[in-house]
């Protein structure tokens, strides 16, 4: 099967950059001379993979080139991207000789390279790919990912390991040098080697595959026993001279003299199991040696049964060649021998038989070959191909059609007639600068930089290689008149193109600085005009250009051929070696067929039958599989429309188009192509050129119809002229007429399987780039056609006689009309128009292809803003995250391109190739189906010259124009190409309807994201409103509007809307809601502008588009209350406080209505606007307030004293503005309970100090007043609050918050569920008590915080200790150690009103007691007199008065009285105040610790305690041992009781016998009187008072007596009487 039936074109993919080789030296014993005796041609070819149903070896390929003693192998791949896949062998000093092969040995698991030199043999292993990828499976690979290549492994001692290679012993064939060779790998692993010698003896050698490195050798003789003793007989001089003479016996077949059978081609192949080397001699014999028995088994004339059969044929300037190939089965053999004689060459095609036992060769064919230089050849089972080099330099590759499988053995003379060689269409480099010129006489616009149109040229991607460049600027310097500079470039090392592109800039600077100064490093210009300046720039610039072109030239000469498949069967060639390029082949597309035919119109219809096609089953396929139908849609029309005559008609069409591509100048074409570029209409610029051509008299008149290739003639026998143009506008147009059915679908779940496969298809830097050029070189012959196309309307409209405005020509209208005059208007109405249409598309594929890519953008900050919001836009979310993957930009960089990129290429390496992988699936998995129901597996298979085509046809679909798919421009967005979005968008907006508001959308997006112009794209987003509904990347992708759910394709949005309260920014469409309204997908089409807008800080644009989304939005939208809400939120953001009001109270949520006050309050406040805030409308005064108290309630307290501004304050002062005391008094209470809780009194400040420590206890201080003062203006019976309760936590059933059994707190950082020790607690809710707090209850605490205050600043060392949550009594201690009694007692008196005793103020009064003791001049000791002395004296203390300067001496009445005493003073009056009515609680404790101090007690004390407690005051003396005051004031108090000074003593009357009873401490008298008479030692003293007392004592009890019997007496009398 002929896969190529239309021929091929050739694609040379980029390869501007160099790649990094790996080089090895080998020493195989060669010397200088042995590379100077012999010259072998430098030859190329290739190796292909068998296996094409694993990604990773389909469309991988190893090419060869042999330079001298320089082997280079490189490994590419279509599929995957190769790393280490360059390697270069130099065999020191040994010329390396043609027969190298490679082969898949040891059942897939390496490949062997076998190459032979003039002294060596070598064997080299490298790992077959199956072993580096066998963990594919394992792990996730990715198309864009490096894979090694198995030359990554390849190093220096593998190459001179002694087992891979042998040394030749030449001594063997009379010390001459091989000058060819065979190699082959047996099937037991042996590397057979075949060395042909000048003297017709062929060496054979045999290496194992062990790691010995055994190796066997044999010499095959000459091949006839005549020829032997002949050569035994004669010298070798006279052997030779009679060889190269050709003499001998052709009639017998014997050549005399061995030069005759100097083999000049040889190649080895098993047969029947036995392997045969085939030897292709000078004599034009072929011998068939067997390598096992060391025999010639045959020995035939080539060209015998030919018509060349006895003639007697010199041999030509080139050598014979002889190639081989296999049958589609791989059973049949087949020799091509190329046979060069003086007169003529030719190709004759043998296939050796077995017959009878006997070996014969069997000639299919002869093909006799053109008169050029042939470089190399390869042929196949149905076709044959060579590669040319003609006399002029150029090359040339054709081929000839023939089908060896039903060739039959030729006897006889030559078929009289042969096939055409058909000349594959080769890629022609340009020359010269391209760029559109002004007028065709220009050669470039004088409005065009000469210095940028040159560099944009020369670094164009994929023109120039890098290294070209470096050479010819090495070259360029060199020159006369060359521009020198300091720096010195390495030619051997290729620069980066930046430093590159400026070393160039300095040459040719400093070349113009030469031509006008004469000295090349001076900076300054003499004095010239501007076109002086212009000419001498565009001469140097076009020396440099000059120089690149001829060494581009120079490493574009040919080699050899890649086959296209391992096993050499039916696939064509798939690259063509040159001598520093690949190019590769392409099927060639029907319209690139025709018109490389010279007469096209002459292929039959029928020629197009067995051309594979999509079928008839088009209804069966929808949107763009429909549109595939026709990647060959001339064909198409063929088989559809069944009319053979239009189609040859057609052909005509074609044949006159190509003729007027020819004739017409290129200045003209370009100045076409620049006013289509600067927006003028394809129609309107052809009918100028037209009108000109018309109108031209001159002898070169392009539209002479009397030239001798006048395309006129071609349309003489078109018939219908309408038809046959409406056929070809057909076969050009890529939607197929149907662009609302270009778009994409769902992919199918059921091909995810062949996604593994077809995911890599043109995957690899390699084939992006070959698919990328193709679709270039379709686009420019296509965009030709067109121009040519309409040019030939106008045309024949003039000579129709319906032409306007046109000059008129003497001979235009005797022509005669070339159309119906019914089908005029037809072209000028229908045809006129499409071909327009498709002239400007095509220009828009042809820019797409060949426009290089804005550089990568450095990684900053913005850019991470940039892709935020691309994630915003959902732009390439689906497609990042898919298993189909492509290269981002930043990892395109070290695939070695650099920024070297076309769009069409970075299209290819994201988001085209990912979709047009799944289109692919599609087609494969039966995206046609056939009539029985069952997918085509032919349909679409991954083999490169079957695959090639339809993908590069679903590219330039993706890419296309004219159509709902809205791809391209969608990755033009996600890859941040905003300057080319606003070139691709101006060459489409004057005439493209297609996708019109979308691509303003994206526009739009390019202005505000790449160029932050935000009035442009707010007016752009705004026009492109109107596309919601009907464009569908707007309706689709953006807002999801499909009646089915797009998965794989467009990205939903609506989880990713958020709006401001933190709701949904969308709330997107129901489940119900199978076909919104157009005011529905406008709302989120707005919400969707507006957060890609306000993510950039554009708040003025935000609130237009906020308005306009109002405007245009249902009443019941849901959205509603968003759009106003991002209305009122930006309102805000630029300080509009009233418009913002304005859009709070118009929003209809009530919950989005309280989300917005509390923004508009934390705004407000956080911006100082106070006024504002207590101003606002009475109608949200309540929302206010909560929104206040939760704001207070959620801010730190410390903050809020940084920052100046408190809530609880400005709390009180909006309530006591509104008249609500009880309110702000709460406010206040709540902010002192916060102080007491949160702060606690503690450090506040770094600083440190009294002031810092008292901070909050004053603010608590100052909040507690100002909640009195708030509560004072309320009515008494209203004069109370209800006590704020923290938030608490739950707590199991039955424990307390105070207990320990609870679980723990529970907040944000613990975890209620289990308790500490890890036992699982069951949580109840405790029921919150409300505390209702008056007047008297918030004075207490106000008390509590100024004794705190005051005990502060008195003693700073107490602040850490009062932070603590102290008691009351604690706090009182704390205070009377401090010296404070009069604030302990009063707060005492205050905290403990509702105690009916005074035991709370023992401890004061203790502390007081103390003090004043140690006040005392004489110190604790002094005594003083017994009868009432006054403490005191002159001296005062300082210490004294420190201490009553804490206390209020106001009350005492004292006017200059010392310290000491007003000391005292101060403490009779807080005993006298403050003890309780009937006890003795103060005195005694007074009493007691004046006592235990040694000191004697004040006479004001002893008087108070006389008259109260007598007894309790005789035990405290007797307890502290102090019998002599004791003592007396017992005798003192008997004597009261006596009647002696009653009254001091309390007692109402003496004792009596008519008064009330009296009772006395008789158990202290006696106590006394024992402790007064055991005193030891004894005193005098003691004994005096031991007398006393027992007299008064004994006087006591005998009146007691006595008044007992008188009170009995007359208690008697009363009873008798």
């Amino acid at each position: 099967m002929d896969h190529m039936p239309m021929g091929f074109k050739e694609v040379i993919p980029d390869q501007t950059y160099s790649s990094k080789w790996k080089e090895f030296i080998i020493n195989a014993g060669g010397t200088q001379s042995t590379l100077q005796d012999i010259k072998v041609p430098e030859r190329a070819g290739g190796f292909c993979y068998k296996d094409s149903s694993k990604h990773y070896t389909r469309n991988r390929f190893i090419y060869w080139r042999i330079t001298g003693d320089v082997l280079e192998l490189v490994e590419q791949s279509l599929e995957i991207n190769l790393i280490g896949n360059h390697v270069r062998y130099k065999f020191q000093d040994t010329a390396i000789l043609e027969g190298l092969s490679i082969h898949e040995a040891g059942g897939g698991s390496n490949v062997v390279l076998l190459v032979a030199t003039v002294s060596s043999v070598h064997r080299l292993t490298f790992p077959h790919p199956d072993i580096i990828h066998k963990k594919d499976h394992l792990s996730s690979h990715h198309p864009e990912m490096s894979v090694p290549s198995i030359f990554s492994e390849a190093s220096q001692s593998a190459a001179r390991d002694p087992a891979t290679f042998h040394v030749i012993n030449n001594a063997i064939a009379n010390s001459m040098l091989p000058h060819t060779s065979a190699s082959w790998l047996s099937a037991n692993d042996e590397a057979l080697f075949a060395l042909g010698y000048g003297t017709g003896s062929v060496l054979i050698l045999c290496m194992g595959s062990s790691r010995i490195g055994l190796v066997s050798s044999a010499e095959l003789k000459q091949s006839s026993v005549i020829n032997r003793l002949w050569s035994g007989i004669m010298p070798e001089a006279l052997r030779s001279r009679g060889g190269s003479g050709g003499l001998g016996m052709s009639n017998f077949g014997v050549h005399f003299g061995s030069a005759g059978e100097v083999a000049m081609g040889m190649v080895i192949h098993p047969i029947a199991n036995e392997t045969f080397l085939f030897c292709l001699c000078r004599d034009g014999r072929l011998r068939m040696w067997s390598t096992a028995q060391k025999e010639c088994k045959l020995a035939s004339y080539v060209l015998e049964s030919t018509a060349e059969s006895g003639r007697r044929l010199l041999q030509g300037t080139q050598n014979h060649m002889l190639r081989k190939a296999v049958s589609n089965d791989g059973n049949t053999l087949y020799l091509g021998a190329y046979m060069c004689f003086s007169n003529e060459c030719a190709f004759c095609i043998l296939k050796p038989v077995l017959e009878s036992g006997i070996y014969q060769l069997v000639r299919l064919t002869t093909i006799y070959a053109p008169e050029h230089d042939l470089v190399d050849f390869q042929f196949s089972q149905y076709r044959l191909w060579a590669v040319w080099t003609v006399s002029d330099g150029s090359m040339l590759v054709s081929s000839m059609l023939m089908d060896l499988s039903e060739a039959k053995a030729s006897g006889g003379s030559a078929p009289s007639t042969q096939a055409e060689w058909e000349t594959a269409i080769l890629e022609v480099a340009p020359r010269g600068l391209l760029v559109p010129t002004a007028s065709p006489e220009e050669g470039l616009d004088p409005m065009v930089d000469p210095r940028q149109a040159y560099l944009a040229h020369i670094f164009h991607p994929g023109r120039f290689p890098l290294a070209v460049i470096a050479k010819a600027l090495a070259v360029y310097r060199r020159a006369p008149g060359g521009g020198i500079v300091s720096q010195t470039l390495d030619v051997g090392s290729t620069p980066l193109a930046a430093v590159l592109r400026d070393r160039v800039c300095k040459a040719v600077d400093s070349d113009i600085r030469m031509e006008l100064n004469g000295e090349p490093f001076n900076n300054e210009f003499v004095s010239c005009d501007e076109e002086e300046y212009r000419e001498v720039s565009m001469r140097c610039w076009a020396r440099l250009l000059l120089c690149c072109e001829q060494y581009r030239e120079a490493g574009a000469r040919p080699m050899g051929l890649v086959p296209g498949d391992g096993g050499l069967r039916s696939t064509p060639p798939l690259a063509l070696v040159r001598r520093s390029q690949l190019s590769l082949f392409r099927p060639a597309d029907a319209l690139e067929y025709l018109l490389s035919l010279k007469q096209p119109e002459n292929v039959p219809p029928t020629f197009f039958s067995s051309t594979p096609i999509l079928g008839k089953g088009e209804n069966q396929m929808g949107g763009l599989f429909k549109c595939l139908v026709h990647y060959m849609v001339v064909l198409k029309y063929v088989i559809d429309d069944e009319d053979p005559q239009v189609c040859s008609e057609m052909c005509k069409v074609i044949s006159a188009l190509g003729i007027l591509e020819k004739r017409i100048p290129e200045g003209l074409k370009a100045a076409f192509e620049c006013d289509l570029h600067r927006l003028r209409s394809p129609d309107s610029a052809m009918a100028d050129i037209a009108s000109a051509l018309l109108s031209d008299s001159s002898e070169e008149n392009v539209l002479d119809p009397c030239a001798p290739d006048s395309f006129w003639k071609c349309l003489e026998d078109v018939k219908n002229m309408y038809e046959a143009m409406l056929m070809l506008l057909k076969a050009l147009t890529l939607d197929h007429d149907q662009p609302n059915d270009l778009i994409l679908e769902d992919p199918d779940p059921s091909s995810s399987r062949m996604m593994m496969s077809v995911n890599y298809l043109f995957s690899s830097q390699l084939g992006i780039s070959v698919i990328a050029e193709s679709l270039h070189q379709i686009a420019v012959v296509r965009f030709s056609t067109c121009c040519n196309l309409l040019l030939l309307q106008y045309l024949i409209l003039e000579c129709s006689g319906g032409g306007v405005g046109f000059g008129g020509s003497s001979w235009a209208g005797g022509l005669g009309p070339l159309i119906d005059e019914e089908h005029v208007n037809g072209v000028r109405s229908d045809l006129i128009p499409r071909t327009t249409l498709l002239t400007q598309a095509y220009l828009l594929l042809k820019w797409v292809t060949e426009t290089p890519c804005a550089p990568h953008p450095p990684p900053t900050s913005s850019l991470e803003n940039s892709l935020q919001q691309m994630m915003l836009l959902k732009i390439n979310d689906s497609k990042s995250s898919s298993s189909v993957g492509g290269p981002t930009l930043h990892h395109l960089h070290p695939l070695g391109r650099g920024g070297a990129w076309t769009l069409a290429e970075l299209f290819l390496a994201s988001d085209g190739g990912r979709h047009a992988h799944s289109l692919s699936v599609r087609l494969m998995h039966g995206g046609v189906r056939s009539e029985e129901g069952e997918g085509n597996p032919n349909l679409f298979n991954c083999q490169w010259h079957s695959a090639m085509l339809p993908y590069v046809t679903l590219v330039g679909q993706l890419i296309w124009p004219i159509s709902r798919n809205f791809i391209f421009p969608e990755f033009l967005l996600s890859s941040r190409q905003y300057v080319l979005i606003q070139e691709y968008v101006r060459l489409l907006q004057s005439w493209c309807e297609w996708n019109s508001c979308s691509r303003k959308f994206i526009l739009g997006a390019a202005l505000l994201i790449g160029g932050g112009e935000a009035d442009k794209a707010h007016d752009l987003v705004v026009q492109a409103a109107e596309g919601v509904s009907s464009d569908h990347f707007m309706a689709n992708a953006l807002l999801q509007h499909s009646s089915r759910p797009h998965k794989g394709i467009y990205p939903s949005l609506k989880k990713d809307l958020e709006g401001a309260g933190g709701k949904d920014f969308g709330a997107g469409f129901s489940a119900e809601e199978d076909q919104p309204s157009n005011a529905r997908l406008l709302t989120q089409y707005y919400l969707l502008v507006i957060k890609l807008f306000d993510q950039l800080n554009y708040h003025d644009r935000v609130i237009d588009l906020a308005k306009t989304a109002i405007t245009v939005a249902d009443p019941n939208d849901p959205d509603l209350p968003t759009l106003h809400s991002i209305m009122f939120r930006e309102h805000l953001r630029l300080g509009h406080w009233s418009e913002a009001q304005e859009a709070l109270v118009s929003n209809p949520d009530g919950d989005r209505r309280r989300d917005c006050l509390r923004q508009l309050v934390t705004a407000l406040w956080d911006r100082g606007e106070l006024r504002t805030l207590v101003n606002l409308p009475s109608g949200v005064k309540e929302e206010v307030e909560t929104v206040l108290e939760a704001r207070a309630r959620a801010v730190d307290l410390l903050g809020s004293r940084s920052s100046g501004h408190n809530y609880y304050d400005f709390l009180y002062s909006f309530h006591v503005t509104r008249g609500n005391m009880r309110k702000a008094a709460c406010a206040m209470y709540e902010q002192a309970m916060r102080l007491e809780q949160e702060v606690m009194g503690c450090r506040v400040g770094p600083e440190g100090g009294v002031g810092s420590w008292s901070w909050a206890l004053d603010k608590r201080a100052r909040c507690l007043l100002a909640c009195m003062n708030a509560l004072c203006l309320v009515q008494r019976r209203y004069a109370w609050i209800v006590k704020p309760l923290p938030r608490e936590p739950p707590f199991e059933a039955g424990g307390s918050p105070e207990g320990g059994s609870g679980p723990a707190f529970i907040g944000g950082e613990r975890s209620p569920k289990r308790r500490s020790d890890g036992e699982e607690v069951v949580q109840n809710r405790i029921k919150r008590q409300v505390e209702v707090l008056e007047y008297k209850d918030i004075k207490k605490e106000y008390e509590v915080v100024i004794a705190r205050l005051k005990l502060i600043k008195y003693a700073p060392e107490h602040a850490t200790v009062t932070g603590l949550a102290l008691s009351e009594e604690e706090l009182i201690g704390a205070l009377a150690k401090a010296g404070m009694y009069d604030n302990a007692l009063r707060l005492g008196a205050l905290l403990f009103e509702s105690r009916h005793d005074c035991e709370w103020a023992v401890g004061v009064l203790e502390t007081a007691a103390s003090a004043c003791v140690r006040l005392l001049p004489n110190g604790p000791s002094s005594a003083y007199a017994s009868g009432g002395v006054e403490i005191g004296g002159s001296r005062d203390s300082t210490s004294a008065w420190d201490l009553l300067g804490e206390n209020d001496l106001s009350m005492l009445g004292i006017g200059d009285a010392p310290a000491v005493s007003l000391s005292w003073k101060l403490l009779e009056h807080f005993v006298n105040k403050y003890e309780t009515p009937g006890q003795t609680i103060l005195h005694k404790a007074v009493a007691t610790r004046i006592l235990s101090m040694g000191a004697f007690l004040p006479h004001w004390l002893l008087a108070s305690y006389k008259r109260r407690d007598p007894a309790e005051l005789l035990r405290i003396f007797l307890e502290a041992g102090r019998l002599s005051e004791g003592g007396a004031l017992a005798i003192e108090y008997l004597w009261a009781a006596l009647g002696k000074g009653t009254d001091r003593w309390g007692l109402e009357s003496a004792l009596h016998a008519n008064k009330p009873q009296l009772c006395l401490p008789h158990s202290i008298f006696h106590l006394y009187l024992l402790e007064l008479a055991d005193a030891t030692p004894p005193d005098p003293e003691y004994e005096q008072l031991h007398n006393e007392l027992r007299e008064v004592l004994t006087l006591y009890l005998r009146t007691v007596t006595q008044v007992s019997v008188e009170m009995a007496n007359q208690k008697a009398k009363l009873a008798a009487g």
